[in-house]
């Protein structure tokens, strides 16, 4: 009815008030350890393999919102990677430097969590550090096979820089959401062990009354008594 309505609004109301800022935010993030991973993949019919060493750091943006809770995850990253292409008797040693920014929105609202798609913006640029052949003890011919291959992976340098950032990209963006769905579930699991189970055993429902995201904080006021309660308090 709407007095039980105008009860809930104006007279129960909210009794507990929290407030995230942004640098508390920050500070609770997990520090994320360098790693090397091998390199084992074919591009454009050559073969390539080596080992890329990842650094990378996260940080926590807040979007302002008067209804919900609005955060954008962002990993900042280099990957540096050393490999070898190999086709045919030719085999060319490039390295690569590549800097990457992924942003994972996450919205929280009364009804729940929502993951946004992941964005990944790569930069990077690969140098040729040197070629060699099954030709190369061969008098001219060895020169020949190199300077031709040098002028092939010219050639080829745009198409295959394409390929291996969308690789990048597509990793980077699937190893953020997953991580991001098992931090959620994790999170949301802790909840209802720790919070909603012993508050519902006290026959207390907690309710969202208002969210809202500043660009320094995340507050929330909730009201914490059960329907049999006049006032919250």
């Amino acid at each position: 009815s709407s007095v039980a309505k105008s009860l809930d609004t104006h007279y129960r109301n909210a009794n507990v008030r929290m407030a995230l800022s942004h640098s508390m935010l920050n500070r609770l993030l997990p520090s994320v350890d360098p790693k090397t991973v091998p390199v084992r993949t074919t591009v454009l019919g050559t073969r390539v393999r080596g080992i890329s060493h990842i650094n990378s750091d996260l940080n926590v943006h807040l979007t302002p919102s008067q209804d919900r809770w609005m955060l954008q995850f962002q990993t900042l990253g280099n990957i540096q990677t050393q490999s070898t292409g190999f086709n045919g008797p030719v085999a060319i040693r490039t390295t690569g430097d590549n800097e990457f920014t992924a942003n994972a929105p996450i919205q929280v609202t009364r009804d729940g969590v929502e993951l946004g798609d992941v964005q990944v913006d790569v930069r990077g640029r690969t140098k040729l550090r040197g070629i060699r052949s099954d030709y190369d003890g061969w008098p001219l011919v060895g020169a020949l096979v190199r300077s031709f291959a040098s002028s092939k992976y010219d050639s080829m340098k745009p198409k295959s820089n394409r390929i291996a950032t969308n690789k990048i990209r597509s990793q980077v963006a699937d190893e953020m959401e997953t991580e991001l769905d098992g931090k959620v579930s994790v999170a949301t699991g802790k909840l209802s062990k720790m919070v909603l189970g012993p508050l519902g055993k006290l026959r207390l429902d907690p309710q969202v009354i208002d969210m809202q995201t500043t660009e320094s904080r995340l507050l929330a006021r909730y009201r914490l008594a059960g329907d049999w309660q006049v006032a919250a308090f």
